[in-house]
Formats: structure tokens, sequence, C-alpha cells
């Protein structure tokens, strides 16, 4: 892959999005004063979420003013609607201490309707999630609250189902592209799986790890009806009969992953939609440095395809496509830490595509389902479009 183009945003590109065809890419802004950082030391600001095309054309933007900003973005997998969850006001770092929190989530439709627009909840929504036809929409908050909306013919309601709300963070939400099902992590070793299409209404079903974990992120296969979760310096394997069994959800699988010596070794992973293959993403060496793991597995069976590959940063995202033959990650933890994105040939190894942003680091990367095209954001408030 090579760069098409690149757009310069306002703010840190803290998210992206991509359809299965690539024709759509989404970007949503945001800003928080972390350590080492060059900025204003609170999170006032202009924030948006962009919509593009393939040949780097702003369908939209949607902007506000608030604290913080965008987090999330989502596209939906044919292209049709998007998603954007973050902060809307208050947070930890305002100007005025008094701002009342305020989360945020809003939909869009390709022609740029607005419609969803809610700040119902008082904190943070982390992570927000889209079936391929854009009609159910999840999303998760810091306080642990899972936001479901169903949209069966009439459209959205502007206030979501509102599950789960323990306090406890969850950080990502995963929709099956078919909407019936979801799954959704974080802290204290939760797993969330829920039926959206049980009999009744959406039914949700909890497992939490021994000991517990801080999982940062989840991923499903789509085709073999199996997800994997992964926090700290470990992964678990599971399926959807697994979760709904008659002696309780379980996994069925697990594995322990390389240890860098940080609170949160492992970063992110991702599985191809057949399950045969997983990758993870982990600092190494006390932010110093990163490595991918790349992962078979059979029925269950995960063993490691490859010595683990170095990375020159500590890396923070990473996916497949839906062949299982690309692989992409994106660097540059610590803050103020140069970002490269990179593109790996999933059953080689080789490294396809190194591209340095040099001057800070980058969050996310992800490669359309067809393996034509990829989108990556930068701290350095750019979004890049490969191809």
């Amino acid at each position: 892959m090579n760069l098409a183009w690149q757009k310069q945003l306002n703010h840190l590109v803290n998210s992206v999005a991509i359809s299965n065809n690539g024709g759509v890419v989404a970007a949503g802004t945001y800003y928080f004063p972390y350590p080492n950082h060059t900025g204003a030391d609170h999170t006032d600001g202009t924030f948006a979420t962009h919509v593009f095309d393939d040949q780097g054309n702003q369908l939209f933007m949607d902007t506000h003013t608030g604290n913080e900003g965008v987090y999330s973005v989502a596209v939906s997998g044919d292209g049709q609607v998007i998603a954007a969850g973050g902060l809307f006001s208050g947070g930890k770092k305002p100007s005025n201490p008094s701002t009342p929190n305020k989360g945020l989530v809003r939909a869009y439709l390709l022609n740029s309707t607005r419609v969803i627009n809610f700040t119902g909840v008082n904190t943070r929504v982390n992570s927000v999630s889209l079936s391929n036809d854009g009609k159910v929409l999840a999303a998760v908050t810091l306080a642990g609250e899972l936001l479901l909306w169903v949209n069966s013919g009439g459209g959205f309601a502007n206030n979501p189902q509102v599950f789960a709300g323990n306090g406890q963070r969850l950080d990502m939400v995963c929709v099956h592209p078919s909407g019936q099902w979801l799954i959704a992590c974080g802290r204290n070793g939760t797993v969330h799986f829920m039926d959206v299409a049980a009999a009744g209404g959406p039914a949700l079903i909890t497992w939490n790890s021994t000991p517990s974990l801080r999982f940062l992120a989840c991923a499903l296969a789509s085709t073999a009806n199996m997800f994997v979760v992964g926090g700290e310096n470990r992964i678990y394997l599971f399926t959807r009969a697994s979760m709904t069994a008659a002696g309780g959800p379980a996994p069925i699988a697990q594995m322990d992953v390389p240890k860098g010596g940080t609170s949160d070794d492992l970063r992110w992973l991702a599985i191809s939609p057949d399950g045969k293959l997983i990758t993870v993403v982990g600092n190494l060496g006390n932010d110093i440095g990163g490595y991918l793991l790349t992962l078979d597995n059979n029925n269950g069976a995960m063993k490691q395809r490859r010595r683990p590959q170095v990375l020159w940063h500590n890396p923070n995202s990473t996916s497949i496509d839906a062949a299982g033959k690309l692989i992409t990650v994106a660097d540059g933890h610590p803050i103020a830490t140069p970002g490269t994105f990179y593109v790996f040939d999933a059953v080689t190894g080789a490294k396809v595509m190194e591209f340095a942003t040099n001057d800070d680091m980058n969050w996310p990367m992800v490669v359309s389902a067809d393996g034509l095209a990829a989108a990556g954001g930068s701290d350095n408030s750019h979004v890049y479009y490969f191809r």
C-alpha cells in the first residue's frame, strides 16, 4: 500500500473507521492534556466527526463545542451509517470546573442527516460499533454502561436501551455484522455478550476473569461465531455457544502473551472473519518498543505462526482484512513519541509498508474488509488514506 491522500484536522485524530470497500472513511478529533503534551492545559475546544470518500473529498463534517471531543467513530460495513462517541462537556479538565459531565453519541446517514444526538450519560463514551447495515449501534462508557440502539425499520430512537453500568469502565464494544449479537470488555475482567435478537428482547450475559484483568480490546470473527478478548498479558477465546451454554459462560481457550513491564502491555487485538488468524500488539520493554504477535487458531488451539515481530514504538492498534491476508499496525505510544503505520503480509510476515509520521504518535489504523485500502489517524492532527 501507498499513501493516497492525507488531511489535516483541528485536533488529535483519536479514531478512524472505514467501510468494507474503502469508499467511506470517518475520523474523530479529540484533545486531552496528557503528560508531555504541548497544547493547552484545559480540554475546551471545537471538535468534529469528519467523513470522507476514497478520493479524499469531505462528504460532511459535524462539529460541536465542548470538552475532549470525539473519542471513537464507526462506519457501517455498507458505508451508509456513521457513528461517533466521546465526551460532550465536563470531564477532568474543563476550564470551568462546574461544567456538567455529559457523554456523547451521534449517528448520521451518509447524506449527513443526523439521526441520533444523545448526551444522556455523565461520562465519556469509549467505543462505538455498528452492524453491517447500520441498523444496530452499540456504545460503552467509562462508567460501565452498555448503550444499545436498534432501528427496526422506523428509524432510531434518540435514547438507547441501557445495560450494565456497575461503575467499572468498559473500553471496547464490537457489534456482529449481522446485528444479531455483540461483545464488550473492560475493567475487572469483564466480558459482556449480548444476544440482540433474543426472544423477549436483548439478553446480556457477563463473564469475569480470574484473576481480574484490565481488558482493553476485543474482536469478533464474523463467520465463525467466535471472539477474542485481551488485556495485561493474556488473551481469551470464546464462541457464541460457550457464552450461552447451560453451564454458564466460559472461554474455550486462553493464552499468555509477552510481558513488557507495563500495566497495560497488551494494547489491541484482531481476528479474521473465519477465526483462523489472530493478531495481538503490545508493549515490549517498558515503553521502549513493541511487538506484533501472529497466531493460528485451530478450533481453540492457538499457536504462534512466527516469532513476535519487533515494532519501532509501543503499538496502539491492529486490524486484519476479510481474507486474512493483510495485517495493519499503528504505533507511537507513549505521548510525544514519533509514530509509524505498518502493513504486513499475514502469510509470510513480510513488512509490505512502513510509513513514519515522525512528529507524534499514531493511534488507530484500520484496513477495509476487501483489503484494498486502509485509514489511519495521528496525534499530529492528520488522517491518512492508503491504497
